[in-house]
């Protein structure tokens, strides 16, 4: 990949997003801008570590029709500046069954109630 293409964040807007404890924070879009979201983005989440080099990761939930894809993207120190680099990584997740109880454990326990609902009325619907 030429660098041209790489995606990056800064250290500091990304620190200013995250939760203590790695905890999950959510959207309707994703606060990290160069990972966009499409028209059929149900939801974005995200957490990071801020003591060990600042580590994280995003997931956007996409409604494709029959299924929900998860689009997961890693957050990682480049140890060369200020800039951490962006890697999207596929996890056994990608797609799944359009259920809610399908979403992964972690996630699904923490969204908050305007998400579930809206994640609910979408997963009933189809």
């Amino acid at each position: 990949m030429s660098r041209n293409n790489k995606k990056e964040i800064s250290l500091n807007k990304f620190q200013s997003i995250l939760k203590p404890n790695e905890e999950l924070s959510f959207g309707e879009k994703s606060p990290i801008t160069p990972i966009t979201t499409p028209p059929t983005t149900i939801f974005v989440a995200w957490h990071g570590n801020l003591l060990m080099n600042c580590t994280g990761t995003c997931y956007v939930c996409r409604d494709d029709r029959t299924h929900l894809n998860f689009d997961v993207y890693s957050i990682l120190s480049t140890k060369k500046d200020k800039n951490l680099e962006i890697i999207n990584s596929k996890q056994n997740y990608h797609w799944i069954k359009k259920e809610y109880k399908k979403i992964p454990e972690f996630i699904r326990n923490t969204m908050p109630k305007q998400i579930e609902e809206k994640v609910k009325k979408i997963t009933e619907n189809s």
